[in-house]
């Protein structure tokens, strides 16, 4: 039956293999970017708001796809900084770039950070996704089984690839990963966000270990009780690729299918609005 049901994620991806999920800056109306600006970005609606601030579209003449540009909403540190600590706002922006050109499946990509108005922001490419929060909250988290499987094991190898990425191991955490910070794609991708939200949120050793098992109870209890005494992210993908190994294997196909599922007219309402083809 396993195999049956596989043949016919492949099927499926097969059949959306040449759909875009990058929406383009040329094909949508320019009025629909007339929400403000952040330093050179002329900004869009808003997706969402972040930990520490809004996240919306936007568009650069540089950049050929849709962004999404992350702001975050702190208080500037100014006479009750220690000497030679400088502003929070640098200190946040200094953090951001050494995350930017972090390159990974499962890790969202941060294209760029700057500071508008003494605002830090961060900017990515747009993917058509929703937060696992998002999902959450209309009532769609992942069934225990394999794709809430799948999606751990992906968030696992993320947050692998970030802890060893910048001049020092950690520094590009999120911090206490949550569902706000996984992005869940209607492609199958699986991201995370808040790469070196740590800075901000907590920075103490194996706080995002503790809070993945954290997140594995709420969304897959009986992987929860294997992987809780992993003391790596490495050493949790292993045990979790040691008893979901399929499901691992074909992860992108088994999300992608259920979000398609699940969530089928918002993909297609969203593929309208950024003028690409609808699936169905």
């Amino acid at each position: 039956m396993y195999c049956d049901l596989m043949r016919g994620y492949r099927q499926e991806i097969a059949k959306q293999a040449s759909a875009r999920w990058s929406p383009r800056r040329t094909s949508i109306a320019p009025q629909a970017f007339t929400c403000g600006q952040v330093g050179p970005y002329r900004l869009g609606p808003e997706l969402r708001h972040g930990a520490f601030g809004p996240v919306n579209l936007a568009i650069g003449k540089e950049f050929e796809f849709v962004l999404e540009i992350e702001r975050i909403e702190v208080p500037s540190c100014d006479s009750g900084c220690a000497p030679g600590v400088g502003s929070l706002a640098a200190r946040i922006l200094e953090r951001m770039n050494h995350c930017v050109g972090c390159k990974h499946p499962h890790v969202a990509s941060l294209i760029g950070a700057g500071l508008a108005d003494d605002e830090p922001y961060i900017l990515r490419p747009h993917i058509l996704s929703r937060t696992l929060d998002e999902l959450a909250a209309d009532h769609m988290l992942p069934p225990p089984g394999p794709v809430a499987a799948g999606i751990l094991y992906s968030v696992a190898e993320g947050l692998q690839s970030l802890e060893n990425y910048g001049p020092q191991p950690g520094l590009c955490l999120p911090g206490g990963i949550d569902g706000q910070h996984i992005l869940v794609g209607w492609d199958g991708s699986i991201r995370v966000l808040g790469a070196g939200f740590a800075l901000l949120r907590d920075e103490r050793l194996g706080v995002d270990l503790r809070a993945l098992i954290s997140l594995a109870h709420r969304i897959e209890p009986s992987l929860a009780k294997i992987i809780q005494t992993a003391a790596s992210f490495t050493e949790m993908a292993q045990q979790i690729r040691r008893r979901c190994r399929s499901a691992c294997a074909e992860r992108q196909e088994l999300v992608g299918s259920w979000m398609r599922k699940i969530d089928g007219e918002g993909c297609d309402a969203l593929r309208r609005l950024f003028c690409m083809e609808p699936l169905q």
